[in-house]
């Protein structure tokens, strides 16, 4: 009798770090003051936390049983869908809109949303992820300045007097242009604006100026200004319907956002300019969109507990799995050369039966290899980086004929880089050289790896067909959002350069010294090889 035994002090801090790490991601779903939902591509509900079913009156089990398109509501929905297509079909990596959804009780709700699909190890939509925030009043107080300003221009239209009840009801800073841009109403909250601190530099814009004769001195030095004075002048013009941009003014110890509106006055020419306070809504956006950057962070440190579980997953398969499938096989092999010619039977009988297993077990064994490299390649852990890239070069050339090839030093590279860095390296060039043969029609790839200092940097180069770099660089196409977040990860950058019809290069630079606040704990002791290892690797395992 014997037992073995196995230190698995190791593996036990990596479950509990991926078990934290899960935990975190589940107090943020559940206490997040914004919408979070997850749902299937055809927009079932698998997960959504109790924000997201608090503002649609509907509990998480209720939800379970309707989808998104059954929510939105019906004259939102075919804008809607169109976004989605293009986040499956990768011409967006994300979209952000707003749009109606419909409440339990039947009444409309809006709400601002950004929208990223999930996708697995082979760039394959799995599932959509949400970030929802309700702007139901926002929109209301918009209508409600809309009408108003609405009603003022109607009144404008029947009579030189108009109602200045109406302006001075309005919460906005709002003046009334003719069609020469003089000033010719003001409401009450403009006037006070001029009287207290004058905020938004209204004093030489009170009642009876010229708006654009102001706004033409102040555009000398400001590009603001004069972008703004153009669209200013483009409603008056009739050259738009209405124009709308958000500054900042800033002071000493305070902050305050303004959105401007400018709408025309269609019969007596002339325009009406709103500028209202959107500060509390400008930090909500500021608020999501710091959310959204703390989940961006929580899903990398996902992506690396499952690095970690990948790579402990393919020890565990090749030193299990691989041992047994040895044993048989040598078992097969002895008993192919000692074989007795059975009763009734052949020799050659016996013999081929054996054969047949002997070929079941290196088919297995092929299927193993083939595993535990798609987990992760034993040879990035094994030789290093540049023996991985080699080989992942030659593995892509005889699946796709692509003509690929790897420049570097291995000398340069005998000394390790950190499994960190080496493991993003590796997947950065597996993505881009997917890209290529995905996309680029090239019949010849080169990885260049070199090092300067404390940085390595990594250029892909083909011969392909080549993209709009703005367009791509717009929508994030070709899996690239992925390599500039690994990128990203470790402190690097990367820098794409194409040509239509003259191909492609992507050089992406990265620290070997990874920033403290960067460093993940990814780092796993290498084990050496032990003559069991060796033996199975000589017997084609």
């Amino acid at each position: 009798m014997f037992g073995i035994s196995r230190d698995i002090t190791e593996r036990n801090g990596m479950e509990s770090a991926l078990r934290e790490s899960e935990e975190r991601f589940r107090n943020i779903f559940l206490h997040a003051g914004i919408g979070i939902a997850i749902t299937d591509l055809e927009g079932r509900f698998l997960r959504c936390n109790p924000a997201y079913c608090s503002f649609l009156g509907y509990s998480e089990e209720e939800l379970r049983g309707l989808t998104v398109p059954k929510l939105v509501h019906p004259d939102d929905l075919a804008r809607n869908m169109v976004e989605v297509e293009q986040v499956l079909s990768k011409e967006l990596s994300w979209f952000e809109i707003e749009n109606r959804y419909c409440h339990k009780d039947g009444h409309e709700v809006w709400v601002h949303k950004f929208v990223s699909v999930l996708r697995d190890d082979a760039g394959r939509p799995t599932s959509f992820f949400a970030l929802v925030t309700d702007v139901t009043e926002r929109h209301r107080m918009h209508e409600v300045l809309e009408q108003r300003v609405a009603e003022r221009t109607e009144a404008l239209r029947a009579s030189e007097a108009f109602n200045r009840e109406i302006l001075d009801s309005l919460s906005a800073h709002v003046a009334v242009l003719d069609a020469a841009g003089e000033i010719v109403a003001v409401n009450r909250v403009w006037e006070k604006a001029v009287m207290h601190n004058d905020p938004l530099g209204l004093a030489q814009i009170s009642l009876g100026a010229n708006y654009v004769t102001v706004c033409e001195h102040a555009a000398d030095n400001s590009p603001e200004v004069r972008w703004t004075l153009a669209g200013i002048l483009d409603v008056l013009a009739g050259r738009k319907q209405v124009f709308e941009t958000e500054y900042l003014c800033a002071w000493p110890g305070h902050r305050q956002w303004f959105n401007m509106r400018v709408t025309p006055l269609s019969d007596r020419g002339g325009c009406v300019i709103a500028h209202e306070d959107v500060t509390d809504r400008k930090r909500a956006e500021e608020a999501l969109r710091d959310s959204f950057q703390r989940l961006q962070a929580l899903s990398r440190e996902v992506q690396l507990a499952e690095e970690r579980e990948r790579s402990r997953l393919s020890r565990e398969l090749h030193d299990e799995f691989g041992q047994v499938l040895t044993g048989l096989k040598f078992d097969l092999m002895d008993l192919a050369g000692t074989v007795v010619k059975p009763r009734g039977g052949s020799i050659t009988a016996s013999r081929r039966k054996i054969m047949r297993a002997l070929g079941m077990v290196d088919r297995l064994f092929a299927s193993l290899r083939e595993m535990v490299s798609g987990l992760r390649p034993s040879l990035l852990d094994e030789l290093g980086l540049v023996p991985a890239l080699e080989s992942l070069a030659t593995d892509i050339q005889e699946r796709s004929g692509l003509c690929c090839r790897v420049v570097a030093d291995p000398i340069t590279f005998q000394a390790r880089c950190g499994v960190e860095v080496e493991s993003a390296i590796y997947r950065m060039t597996q993505e881009l050289l997917t890209n290529v043969v995905r996309h680029a029609k090239a019949t010849m790839a080169t990885v260049t790896l070199g090092r300067t200092g404390d940085w390595i940097t990594l250029r892909v180069v083909d011969n392909g067909r080549g993209f709009n770099i703005r367009r791509v660089k717009t929508t994030k196409q070709f899996g690239l959002k992925g390599v500039e977040e690994r990128a990203e990860l470790l402190g690097g950058k990367v820098e794409i350069h194409s040509k239509l019809r003259g191909g492609t290069m992507v050089t992406i630079q990265v620290p070997l010294n990874l920033p403290a606040t960067r460093r993940g704990p990814v780092a796993q002791a290498r084990r050496p090889k032990s003559a069991t290892s060796r033996k199975r690797r000589r017997s084609g395992n």
